[in-house]
């Protein structure tokens, strides 16, 4: 039973229960992307990543006019990932569509501490590991990086959490490790080599829907999570990753991979099948696989929201949330990194998830030729990648 999503997308088992409140309360799959820093530096590598430290976080770029780098926020300025909501997005009529009418009702989680998302920056004086993919129908060969010594994979740490691991390598900048299910070989930590049963490695400079390997696979589970450096600048500027329960999803089409909303390519495997014995099937009315937003005619000010919940709410509106994933019950769930579980933002962005959930719409016309609807965009997208790593990274593709 395995969520399988474009060369891009994620993959899902099942999210993570949540309360009203937006904390997770168990559940048995997730994304993980938690970010720990480099336990060495990388050689000829300039990076915004500090050094040291369990689970400490990576501090990426402040926002500022310069360039980001590819580990601090991968893929071209113009991936769909990085592009601003456009002046041409069409919206949906929660009084004429079905899907958007649950949508609004649901309640808002945000997962970071369980079935968080841990991205992990590495640099040339860190462990060499060797990460090794189960997969047998999109498989992928082992993989050589740098990894800092106390990486982990995500919590739970029981069976049934997602176990996801996330790396960049500052040795080799432009690729993004992702992985689901992983364990380590030697049962104490990554010196071993770690063993996980869905991963890719994505082009960090390109498009992020292409799977630049060959064979590649579809699974990229840390891509839209909010960084810890994000927390810091208090801004986000890129689109974020959603799940959604099954009891509010829908299969677009007769088979997980039929009619299924650019820039996805899949949905569960059992997502067609309501009541399937896995949990997986979906019994909503929400397609699987859509383009969310808030749209640009709603006055956030007017909301009497908290910094994080206006953080939360302004990206929405800005670039919106592109579906990844699916579990839970009753809710919609967007991601962060593990060690931010408790910051004071996510939580006054969760208290705020009643007033952020009813606003939400569905971008009715996402597609390759009106990426993130198209038009002027709505506002100036994230600084250009550096193309001292990226040298075509900021031109059309």
């Amino acid at each position: 039973m395995k969520t399988l999503l474009p060369p891009m997308v994620g993959i899902a088992l099942c999210a993570g229960v949540a309360s009203a409140a937006g904390q997770d309360t168990g559940g048995s799959s997730g994304r993980t992307s938690g970010t720990s820093p480099t336990g060495g530096g990388a050689t000829g590598v300039t990076t915004s990543a500090p050094i040291g430290g369990t689970n400490n976080p990576t501090v990426g770029l402040t926002l500022d006019p310069g360039t980001r780098e590819p580990w601090d926020q991968p893929f071209s300025s113009t991936s769909v990932w990085n592009t601003p909501i456009g002046s041409g997005a069409q919206w949906s009529d929660p009084a004429t569509d079905a899907g958007t009418a649950q949508l609004i009702t649901v309640n808002g989680v945000i997962n970071a501490g369980n079935w968080g998302q841990p991205v992990y920056v590495a640099g040339a004086g860190d462990p060499v590991i060797t990460v090794t993919d189960t997969d047998t129908d999109e498989p992928i060969r082992p993989q050589t990086l740098h990894s800092p010594i106390d990486a982990i994979p995500a919590p739970p740490s029981a069976a049934g959490g997602d176990h996801h691991m996330a790396w960049f390598d500052l040795t080799q900048p432009t690729n993004m490790f992702s992985y689901y299910a992983c364990s380590f070989n030697n049962g104490n930590d990554v010196t071993g080599g770690v063993t996980c049963r869905l991963g890719g490695v994505w082009d960090a400079c390109g498009d992020g829907v292409t799977n630049s390997m060959a064979p590649g696979s579809d699974y990229n589970f840390a891509i839209g999570t909010i960084r810890h450096w994000e927390l810091q600048a208090g801004k986000i500027q890129h689109v974020l990753r959603y799940s959604d329960s099954s009891d509010l999803a829908k299969s677009p089409g007769p088979t997980w991979t039929s009619n299924i909303p650019w820039p996805n390519t899949h949905e569960d495997l059992n997502g067609p099948n309501c009541g399937a014995a896995d949990g997986n099937g979906y019994c909503g009315t929400l397609d699987a696989g859509l383009t969310l937003g808030i749209p640009a005619s709603v006055n956030l000010n007017s909301l009497g929201l908290s910094q994080g919940g206006m953080m939360i709410a302004t990206a929405l509106q800005q670039y919106g949330a592109i579906w990844r994933d699916s579990g839970g019950h009753n809710q919609i769930t967007f991601y962060a990194e593990p060690q931010d579980d408790n910051d004071p933002l996510l939580n006054q962005a969760r208290g705020d998830m009643n007033k952020i959930v009813p606003l939400l719409r569905v971008l009715l016309n996402q597609g390759p030729n009106s990426i993130n609807g198209g038009g002027t965009p709505l506002v100036t997208g994230p600084p250009p990648i550096d193309p001292t790593y990226c040298p075509s990274g900021n031109t059309p593709h």
